[in-house]
């Protein structure tokens, strides 16, 4: 509904995250899951960044934290539309996806449900919005999991997402739509999250 949509917009990290009477619940999440807007590509699109391996744990955040997935999807939702603000909700946007880290672990029906809530909310309300995505660092146990995403994205998305498992083939792909430099810094690059 717009309403909810116009409450969002006007919302913070600390209110999305319940952070006021869940201060600890956000900062888990942000320890869990490292994130934020890195700058502008090449054609002065803003790009995303999320880290979504070796730290990040739904039923962690859940169990410790009391965010459930649909909480994590809706804080999605509020990230996408602070990047859409940014834009002046005009134009693409770049995602960049890091699995550094990630395994067969992170395989379960609860990230699984956290994954497609996130493709339902990009498809459903922002189709045109992305430019591109890079999944880089992507381990070979990736691919059962790759399947089933696929699955869930239809012809044109797929045909702008890149999936790269090592440093040098992601880097020189990067390096020709953003300069290297506003990778975060575990990545080569300068930025802190």
């Amino acid at each position: 509904r717009r309403e909810d949509l116009i409450g969002l917009r006007r919302s913070t990290a600390l209110q999305m995250l319940k952070g006021q009477s869940n201060p600890a619940g956000k900062e888990l999440h942000d320890s869990m899951f490292p994130h934020g807007l890195l700058g502008f590509d090449y054609k002065n699109r803003p790009i995303l960044y999320k880290w979504f391996g070796k730290p990040f744990s739904a039923q962690k955040m859940q169990d410790e934290a009391s965010l459930t997935v649909e909480e994590l999807v809706r804080y999605h939702l509020w990230t996408v539309e602070r990047l859409a603000a940014s834009m002046d909700h005009k134009g693409q946007w770049v995602s960049i996806i890091d699995l550094q880290g990630w395994n067969l672990g992170h395989f379960t029906s609860l990230h699984m449900k956290y994954v497609k809530g996130l493709i339902d909310i990009d498809s459903n309300h922002y189709p045109e919005r992305l430019g591109k995505v890079f999944i880089v660092n992507v381990p070979s146990v990736f691919s059962a999991c790759w399947r089933m995403v696929q699955m869930w994205l239809d012809a044109e998305t797929r045909a702008k997402i890149g999936l790269f498992s090592s440093p040098a083939k992601w880097q020189e792909a990067m390096g020709r739509e953003l300069a290297v430099e506003l990778l975060p810094e575990h990545l080569g690059g300068r930025a802190r999250l």
